[in-house]
């Protein structure tokens, strides 16, 4: 499994914007693009776009090979001309099949205790 993301995540103006994920599952013989993930949000299927974003790394779990973690940033590019829309969203995102489908990870605090 070969997983590219694209896009550049640095703040500098030759930097291009994103349009999702780069994907081979035969050794680099053939690609396929994610544009999005898939998410319930608020009781109904939404999905965020990867589009006019960019992509600053993955990381494989050591323990379950399925499971992988993408870092998705802003592109300065991708907002300059517009390219990111309501749907897109920066965060990490998940995926346990893969990279086959992705999911946008949620991290809360469960303390109480605001300082």
């Amino acid at each position: 499994m070969i997983l590219a993301g694209t896009g550049d995540p640095n703040d500098s103006l030759d930097s291009y914007y994103g349009s999702g994920i780069l994907r081979s599952a035969d050794g680099g013989n053939t690609w396929c693009l994610i544009p999005n993930s898939v998410d319930v949000y608020y009781s109904s299927l939404r999905a965020f776009s990867f589009f006019g974003l960019g992509f600053s790394g993955f990381a494989w779990s050591t323990v379950n090979p399925q499971l992988v973690v993408a870092a998705v940033a802003q592109s300065a590019e991708g907002l300059a001309v517009g390219a990111t829309t309501a749907n897109s969203f920066a965060g990490l995102y998940y995926s346990t099949d893969s990279g086959a489908s992705w999911r946008l990870a949620t991290i809360e605090d469960n303390s109480s205790l605001i300082i």
